[in-house]
């Protein structure tokens, strides 16, 4: 078995994704390209995670992916509430949320900056923060 990939399903709008292995710095370009591929042509994503473990590497991928397909006019949500690990990462980091991802965590581009397609762009050089 190859780490940090999956296998996708789908009915309608919504396509699921299972991602199995360890989910984890050493895998992470697989599992973003994984993502990435998944989302070009499915922006509404359902992620069943089967990690044998995770790191806070996962963590970034995750809401990365998230934004970009909020970006692309869909949804990245996962299929069940996140393991014991990763939901302890992601409280730590202050993304927890009820389906374990907060709507708005922190980075993520305010609702009328996403409309606008603006946000989580670095500010220019020498701009007020």
């Amino acid at each position: 078995m190859m780490t940090g990939t999956g296998n996708m399903t789908g009915t309608g709008n919504e396509h699921e994704l299972v991602l199995h292995g360890p989910l984890t710095l050493p895998h992470a370009a697989a599992i973003r390209d994984r993502l990435l591929l998944a989302l070009r042509g499915n922006p509404r994503l359902v992620l069943r995670l089967e990690a044998e473990e995770t790191d806070v590497s996962f963590v970034q991928i995750l809401l990365s992916a998230r934004l970009s397909a909020r970006r692309a006019g869909g949804a990245l949500r996962l299929a069940a509430p996140p393991g014991p690990a990763l939901a302890r990462l992601l409280a730590e980091g202050g993304f927890a949320g009820p389906d374990g991802l907060a709507d708005d965590a922190p980075g993520d581009p305010a609702p009328d900056e996403r409309a606008a397609g603006q946000g989580n762009e670095p500010a220019p050089a020498g701009a007020a923060a």
